[in-house]
């Protein structure tokens, strides 16, 4: 392992690309999806590069197409505050094209608690999104 990974600040998500040669960490903390290699011939795992969001990711879904979708928070204190007092959370799902040297993040959902408190995942079903929260009973 390198240990560059190791420095990684609260660690909230992880995934593989369809192969299994990458791997995304998301970093809640650091606000930034980590993107290592993986040897599939003897499992190293090398850090590659940090992709920086400006929000506090959680969970990573890979679709099909490669792309990942990422649930994060916009406002953590508001999230703290969602497990004290009950209060509404935003959810926020980002889509992110990491085939390119300059991966490209784009807001997919933003949302102040309303619709669906403390989401912490987006994954996609055909032509859908669906959207998990932490704590409300619906999708």
């Amino acid at each position: 392992m390198d240990f560059a990974l190791l420095d990684i600040q609260s660690g909230g998500g992880i995934n593989a690309s369809a192969d299994g040669t990458a791997l995304y960490i998301s970093e809640t903390n650091g606000k930034t999806i980590r993107v290592a290699s993986r040897d599939a011939a003897d499992g190293s795992i090398t850090g590659l590069q940090k992709i920086n969001l400006g929000t506090s990711p959680d969970n990573i879904d890979v679709a099909a197409d490669g792309s990942l979708w990422v649930g994060a928070h916009s406002r953590v204190l508001a999230l703290v505050l969602h497990f004290i007092t009950g209060s509404k959370s935003p959810t926020q799902i980002l889509r992110i094209d990491p085939s390119q040297s300059e991966p490209q993040i784009k807001e997919i959902y933003l949302n102040d608690g309303e619709e669906i408190s403390a989401g912490s995942c987006g994954a996609t079903y055909g032509n859908k999104l669906l959207i998990g929260s932490i704590t409300d009973k619906q999708v």
